[in-house]
């Protein structure tokens, strides 16, 4: 049965714990379980299954505002593509610059935007877990249902902490004073809780997904999300047979035609961000990309980025266009196609943070790392045949089959949610690769952004990375 979305009012703060009370404002619901009212004290949020659910719309509804949570893994795509070697600025911007140049100052607001809207989203989650643990009212399907997504959302958020900033605070609670006095946990730590949350959440989200669409995780999000961290802690077996379970389950499949890869219907998709707030932007990241008329894009692919395609790849024609401006051709991602509707209008795409081509991927990455040649280069070729290549047929070596794969994930995950920057810095070719780009420009110390000067000074133990003030 399709979901009724209807409107919803509901608003978490950061400082005043969930424990205290709930603010209901500007949101959308996902399923219709009646009209809330304006204040909902804890134990009302938690006196059934249906208030219950209310409360992790409240995430949902933060998560899928642009400027909110849903904005940092949108700004995921132009941070990550300038610091790397995808996208340019089209006209110089001070603060974006700063991440093209690998120059970034603490004092940098935008550095800060990932870090906040991360933290929030955590704290959040911490709050529905504390509340959950002690509710009698919760039905055991229901308690099972949202506490794994809200370990499949922590885990998510942690993720990109630690791939933009390293180590980072491991935040399981809400008390806001022992919060603020929290010092950065090893990395290694951070991962590992990520592992232990996701296994957990697999084992209580079911495989259906809890509404129509693929709005909210089901088992196969947390799955997937873990076979990608099981790749960076370098379990190869694990991601490989994570990665495997979901690719074989029949409910996923690429999409043969690559304009239907991020629509709302999509097979390949396995979890999409519904967005809430109201605004004529379908996905929030197309208005980031597809220029105005007449205009230079915003940010545009960059040259080494547009060299690196092959002939005939039907992602260079169906996710790239180009604007000329006086005479000269500049290219942008085209993945998200529609930059506004009107509002009556029915959405078309969804903003798409997980999809099968990177299961794809990532089990052809591990099967290479545990020298299953032949096999990582089925699922290489899986992709480049969808994108209209011809197969791979003769390579036999570890470096070869890993220079195949880092290729297709440059290509096939193009300016998407700042996988060519993690790539090149887990693989260890950050510093050659951005080195001969941008020379001096480049320094080791880049490859983490620093932490903002306002939460350095409002949180005592916290120390900044190297190479910055």
């Amino acid at each position: 049965m399709q979901i009724s979305i209807n409107r919803f009012y509901i608003c978490l703060r950061f400082i005043i714990p969930i424990s205290l009370f709930i603010f209901l404002s500007s949101c959308q619901k996902f399923v219709d379980v009646g009209r809330p009212q304006d204040k909902l004290l804890t134990s009302e949020i938690f006196s059934s299954d249906e208030t219950a659910i209310s409360g992790m719309y409240g995430i949902y509804s933060y998560l899928g505002r642009n400027q909110s949570a849903s904005g940092m893994l949108v700004m995921a795509h132009p941070f990550g593509g300038m610091s790397a070697d995808e996208i340019v600025r089209g006209t110089s911007w001070e603060l974006d610059d700063q991440f093209q140049e690998n120059s970034l100052q603490s004092s940098n607001g935008r550095v800060r935007f990932i870090w906040e809207n991360a933290y929030k989203i955590i704290y959040y989650t911490n709050s529905m877990l504390e509340g959950l643990e002690d509710a009698p009212a919760i039905t055991d399907n229901t308690r099972k249902q949202l506490v794994g997504e809200c370990l499949f959302l922590r885990s998510l958020f942690y993720f990109y902490l630690v791939n933009f900033y390293g180590d980072v605070p491991l935040i399981t609670g809400t008390d806001y004073t022992v919060n603020l006095n929290m010092a950065r946990t090893p990395q290694a730590q951070v991962y590992a809780k990520m592992d232990a949350d996701l296994q957990l959440a697999s084992t209580l989200l079911n495989h259906d997904y809890p509404v129509s669409q693929r709005i909210r995780p089901n088992r196969f999000a947390a799955v997937a999300l873990l076979a990608r961290v099981k790749l960076y802690m370098k379990d190869f077996a694990a991601a490989e047979a994570l990665a495997t379970e979901v690719i074989s389950d029949a409910r996923y499949g690429l999409e043969e035609d690559l304009d239907d890869v991020f629509s709302v219907n999509s097979r390949e998709a396995i979890w999409q961000v519904y967005p809430t707030d109201n605004s004529d932007n379908e996905t929030y990241i197309a208005p980031y990309f597809i220029p105005y008329n007449n205009s230079i894009p915003d940010y545009h692919l960059s040259q080494h980025l547009l060299n690196a395609l092959e002939p005939n790849d039907q992602r260079g024609v169906k996710w790239i266009d180009k604007m000329t401006i006086q005479g000269t051709e500049y290219f942008y991602t085209y993945k998200y196609k529609l930059k506004s509707k009107a509002s009556s209008e029915p959405y078309t795409q969804y903003f798409t943070p997980l999809r099968l081509a990177e299961l794809y991927l990532i089990r052809a990455e591990a099967r290479a790392m545990q020298n299953k040649i032949d096999a990582a280069m089925e699922d290489v070729n899986a992709i480049r045949q969808r994108a209209g290549l011809p197969a791979l047929d003769n390579i036999t070596t570890l470096e070869g089959a890993m220079e195949a794969i880092l290729q297709e994930r440059r290509i096939e995950l193009m300016v998407e949610f700042g996988h060519r920057w993690f790539d090149l810095k887990r693989t260890g070719l950050a510093d050659q690769v951005l080195g001969a780009i941008k020379g001096s420009l480049w320094q080791p110390t880049d490859a983490l952004y620093p932490i903002h000067d306002q939460d350095l000074a409002t949180a005592p133990n916290l120390i900044q990375n190297p190479g910055y003030n």
